[in-house]
Formats: C-alpha cells, structure tokens, sequence
C-alpha cells in the first residue's frame, strides 16, 4: 500500500503567524548588539557630521550653538595649512604601504620556500606586531635620539660623521616615522600574503614549470596574478590605518618639527582638543571619514577590475 507523506501543519508554513514570530524572536536576541552599536557608532557619526555645520567652542561650552552652514568646510578649504597636512599624509601612505607591500611580498616569498629554522625565523618577524604601538614608538625615540641612541652611535662605528637629528631634522622626520611603521606592520603584510601562497594550488606552478617558465615568470605570470585579491586586501587595510595614524606621530614628533609630520588626523586632533574648535575639528573628521570612504571603493574596485582581467 502507498504511503503518502505527512503535510506539515499549517503552523509550520513560512506565512503563517507563528513561524513569523519565530523571525521576530530572533531579532529581539540581535536587539542588545544593535543598540550597543548604535550608540558607540551611529549615534556618534551624526553627531560629528552635525556638529561641523556649528561654531562648537569647547572653551565656551555653555553658549547656544550657532548654525554656521558648510563655513568650517570653507575655512578648512582655504587653509594652507590643512592642505600640507593632506601632501604629509599622502607622503606618509605612499611611503609606508608601498614600502611594506615590497617587502612583505618578498618575505613571504622567502619563507614559502620553506627555508631552515622557518618556524623561529617567522616567529622574529612577527613579534614587532605584538608589540603596542605607543611602547614601539617610545623605544624608537629612545633608538634616535642624537645624543645616546644607538642609530646614530652604530653610524659613528662604522665611520659615518655628521648623522642627522632623525625626529628633529625636516628632512629625515616624516621618514623616520614611516621607518616605525615599516617596523611594525610589514609583518602583518608578511603574515597575509603567506597565507594566500598557502593556498595557491601547486598544479599552478607545476604546469609552469612543464611550460618551461623559470622563478621570474612563475612569479609574474602565475603568482602575482594569484595573489592580486589578497594584495588588494592587504592595501585596503593598510591604507585606512596609515590614514588615521596617530600615536606614532603623538609620540614621535609631535607633528613637528614645525608641520612636517602633521597628518590630517593629528591636525584635526590639535583643532579640537588644543585649540578647543570642535567644529572646525569635526569638518576635518568628515573630510577623512569622506576620503577614507572613496579610497575604500576605488580600491576595491580597482581590485575586481584586476581579478577579472
């Protein structure tokens, strides 16, 4: 005798009432994290983007907000010394990311070839990330100062005179920052592109090899090609941190000596919470929230473009 299946109850259809207050349910366990993240995110983002259409004064704060529409935009438009900021932080980004894109693809490439003593050499390299950023910082300031660091003492042993002032120099400052920042995040570079050679098929080589392809071409035309993706990621994450940077430049220079390494982000810093103009200071926060936004899509546009050529 034929068996026919059991018709589920009308309780269980998708449209009926229960199954959506099964879906509501499920959204009141999501609730506490939404809040939780509206208030420290959301809710704080608009209140930004506000407050830099107003004259906010923290040395003032009991007088009435006064709206002042996109003057803060104009002002910040017209400053000279914004832009410079700007050239600083471009110079900073181009500098550092470009240099740890270089090196750390190399040293993943060095050690994917499984060399001796792998697992200590690349628990070295990594230990500069474990590092915090404002402990680094201070141990480099220590490393240049002219009198008793030991860079310049290891260049006067090996015969060079007339080292720089690194961190007091205009000429060796913003590269003595993005040595720091080298220092620290290439093994992040490293650690990621290692990753992704882990994952590349070896029948990818192999047939390259059968090709009769040598080192260089296997690199360009089948490694490269393989980790477009995986660079991309790695310059969309270390764009928009070196973009924000901060605490070395704190600890470091202080955005001195005069503006040579005042980022746009220390700048901001400085308008609000030394010169207590929270407005002008938030104009400047939506300009970087606003660049940092627009690098984000062109690169992973560019990337996409890239993986589907």
């Amino acid at each position: 005798m034929k068996r026919t299946a059991a018709l589920p109850g009308l309780g269980d259809l998708p449209w009926s009432s229960r199954a959506r207050r099964e879906r509501h349910v499920h959204l009141l366990f999501l609730l506490p994290a939404l809040t939780l993240l509206a208030l420290i995110t959301v809710y704080p983002l608009f209140y930004g983007i506000v407050v830099s259409f107003t004259d906010l004064q923290l040395a003032r704060p009991r007088q009435a907000l006064s709206f002042v529409g996109i003057a803060q935009y104009v002002e910040m438009a017209r400053s000279a010394q914004f832009w410079t900021t700007v050239l600083n932080t471009l110079v900073f980004i181009l500098g550092a990311v470009g240099a740890q894109l270089v090196l750390g693809l190399v040293m993943a490439l060095l050690l994917n070839r499984g060399l001796p003593g792998f697992a200590l050499v690349r628990t070295l390299l990594l230990l500069p990330m474990t590092v915090p950023t404002v402990v680094s910082s201070l141990a480099w300031y220590s490393m240049y100062n002219p009198t008793y660091g030991i860079i310049n003492f290891v260049l006067a042993w090996v015969g060079v005179s007339g080292a720089p002032h690194w961190l007091a120099d205009p000429r060796t400052a913003m590269l003595s920052v993005i040595l720091v920042d080298l220092w620290q995040w290439t093994p992040f570079v490293m650690l990621l592109l290692l990753t992704a050679l882990y994952t590349m098929p070896e029948e990818y080589a192999e047939a390259a090899a059968v090709e009769g392809a040598g080192a260089l071409q296997t690199l360009r035309y089948v490694t490269l090609p393989f980790l477009r993706p995986f660079l991309g990621v790695v310059l969309l994450f270390r764009t928009i941190d070196a973009f924000k940077v901060f605490d070395k430049i704190y600890v470091l220079t202080g955005g001195g000596p005069g503006t040579a390494t005042e980022t746009v982000n220390f700048f901001a810093y400085r308008q609000g919470f030394a010169f207590f103009n929270m407005g002008y200071a938030s104009a400047i926060s939506v300009f970087i929230l606003t660049t940092v936004v627009v690098l984000s899509a062109m690169i992973i546009r560019s990337t996409q473009r890239l993986q589907e050529t």
